[in-house]
Protein backbone atom coordinates (compact mmCIF):
# COMPACT_ATOMS: atom_id res chain seq x y z
CA UNK A 1 0.00 0.00 0.00
CA UNK A 2 1.19 3.52 -1.11
CA UNK A 3 0.94 5.67 2.14
CA UNK A 4 0.77 9.19 0.58
CA UNK A 5 -0.70 12.60 1.93
CA UNK A 6 -1.54 16.06 0.55
CA UNK A 7 0.92 18.00 2.26
CA UNK A 8 -0.87 21.48 4.43
CA UNK A 9 -0.66 24.04 3.13
CA UNK A 10 2.27 27.48 3.51
CA UNK A 11 1.55 29.68 5.91
CA UNK A 12 0.46 32.23 3.42
CA UNK A 13 -1.89 30.02 1.66
CA UNK A 14 -3.71 29.42 5.28
CA UNK A 15 -4.30 33.10 5.70
CA UNK A 16 -5.59 34.11 2.11
CA UNK A 17 -8.71 31.19 3.25
CA UNK A 18 -8.56 32.54 6.67
CA UNK A 19 -9.19 36.18 4.59
CA UNK A 20 -11.88 34.20 2.58
CA UNK A 21 -13.52 32.81 5.31
CA UNK A 22 -13.51 36.63 6.96
CA UNK A 23 -15.15 38.04 3.76
CA UNK A 24 -17.85 35.73 4.12
CA UNK A 25 -18.24 36.62 7.67
CA UNK A 26 -18.14 40.48 7.53
CA UNK A 27 -20.72 42.55 7.01
CA UNK A 28 -19.24 45.76 6.68
CA UNK A 29 -19.12 46.36 2.94
CA UNK A 30 -15.54 48.33 3.12
CA UNK A 31 -14.08 45.99 5.21
CA UNK A 32 -15.38 43.25 3.93
CA UNK A 33 -14.61 44.66 -0.03
CA UNK A 34 -10.72 45.05 1.34
CA UNK A 35 -10.82 41.33 2.33
CA UNK A 36 -11.88 40.09 -1.75
CA UNK A 37 -8.97 42.79 -3.11
CA UNK A 38 -6.71 41.05 -0.94
CA UNK A 39 -7.87 38.25 -1.26
CA UNK A 40 -9.15 37.44 -4.82
CA UNK A 41 -7.15 38.40 -8.32
CA UNK A 42 -9.66 40.65 -10.25
CA UNK A 43 -11.18 38.18 -13.10
CA UNK A 44 -11.77 35.20 -10.37
CA UNK A 45 -14.84 33.29 -10.57
CA UNK A 46 -16.55 31.46 -7.77
CA UNK A 47 -19.30 28.15 -7.88
CA UNK A 48 -21.25 26.26 -5.16
CA UNK A 49 -24.43 24.58 -6.35
CA UNK A 50 -26.47 27.30 -5.47
CA UNK A 51 -24.49 30.52 -6.93
CA UNK A 52 -21.95 31.73 -8.88
CA UNK A 53 -19.78 34.94 -9.51
CA UNK A 54 -17.35 36.54 -11.44
CA UNK A 55 -14.64 38.93 -10.58
CA UNK A 56 -14.29 41.03 -7.25
CA UNK A 57 -17.61 42.85 -7.69
CA UNK A 58 -19.64 39.94 -8.44
CA UNK A 59 -18.38 38.30 -5.70
CA UNK A 60 -18.96 41.09 -3.21
CA UNK A 61 -22.60 41.20 -4.64
CA UNK A 62 -23.11 37.55 -3.98
CA UNK A 63 -21.45 37.21 -0.40
CA UNK A 64 -23.94 40.79 0.65
CA UNK A 65 -26.79 38.45 -1.16
CA UNK A 66 -25.73 35.49 0.88
CA UNK A 67 -25.62 37.97 4.62
CA UNK A 68 -29.40 39.37 3.72
CA UNK A 69 -30.62 35.71 3.34
CA UNK A 70 -28.58 34.18 6.14
CA UNK A 71 -28.08 36.85 8.89
CA UNK A 72 -25.73 35.79 12.09
CA UNK A 73 -24.50 32.93 10.62
CA UNK A 74 -20.68 32.57 10.71
CA UNK A 75 -18.16 30.10 8.46
CA UNK A 76 -15.30 28.48 10.09
CA UNK A 77 -11.90 26.56 8.92
CA UNK A 78 -12.39 22.58 9.94
CA UNK A 79 -9.35 21.27 10.20
CA UNK A 80 -6.66 21.72 7.72
CA UNK A 81 -5.65 23.95 4.48
CA UNK A 82 -4.18 21.71 1.94
CA UNK A 83 -2.60 22.46 -0.96
CA UNK A 84 0.11 21.30 -3.97
CA UNK A 85 0.67 22.90 -7.42
CA UNK A 86 -1.26 26.34 -6.91
CA UNK A 87 -4.31 24.20 -5.88
CA UNK A 88 -5.63 24.02 -2.45
CA UNK A 89 -8.42 21.97 -0.39
CA UNK A 90 -10.34 23.19 2.88
CA UNK A 91 -13.45 22.19 4.98
CA UNK A 92 -15.70 24.63 6.15
CA UNK A 93 -18.95 24.72 7.86
CA UNK A 94 -21.41 27.35 8.58
CA UNK A 95 -23.37 27.91 12.50
CA UNK A 96 -26.03 30.09 13.41
CA UNK A 97 -25.47 32.58 16.05
CA UNK A 98 -26.89 30.03 18.70
CA UNK A 99 -24.10 27.54 17.30
CA UNK A 100 -26.08 24.89 15.30
CA UNK A 101 -24.43 23.42 12.35
CA UNK A 102 -26.72 24.51 9.58
CA UNK A 103 -24.14 23.05 6.85
CA UNK A 104 -20.62 22.10 5.79
CA UNK A 105 -18.50 21.73 2.80
CA UNK A 106 -15.52 21.83 0.81
CA UNK A 107 -14.54 24.26 -1.19
CA UNK A 108 -11.17 23.90 -4.04
CA UNK A 109 -9.22 26.63 -5.31
CA UNK A 110 -6.63 27.96 -7.09
CA UNK A 111 -4.24 30.35 -6.73
CA UNK A 112 -2.04 32.99 -8.91
CA UNK A 113 1.46 33.45 -8.74
CA UNK A 114 0.90 36.67 -6.63
CA UNK A 115 -1.26 34.81 -3.97
CA UNK A 116 -4.84 35.68 -4.99
CA UNK A 117 -7.66 33.13 -5.07
CA UNK A 118 -7.80 32.58 -9.02
CA UNK A 119 -11.03 29.63 -8.66
CA UNK A 120 -13.20 28.54 -5.46
CA UNK A 121 -15.69 26.06 -6.39
CA UNK A 122 -17.75 24.58 -3.18
CA UNK A 123 -19.52 21.59 -2.56
CA UNK A 124 -22.03 20.63 0.04
CA UNK A 125 -22.10 17.58 2.46
CA UNK A 126 -25.37 15.52 2.77
CA UNK A 127 -27.32 17.54 5.20
CA UNK A 128 -29.11 15.14 7.93
CA UNK A 129 -32.42 15.54 9.46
Amino acid sequence: MIDLVTPPASPEVVALVERYLDAWNETGRDTRDALIASTWSDDATYTDPLMQAIGRLGIGEMIASFQEAYPDHLFSLVGMVEEHHGRLRFRWQLADDDGNLQLSGTDFGTVDAEGHLVTVTGFFDPVSG
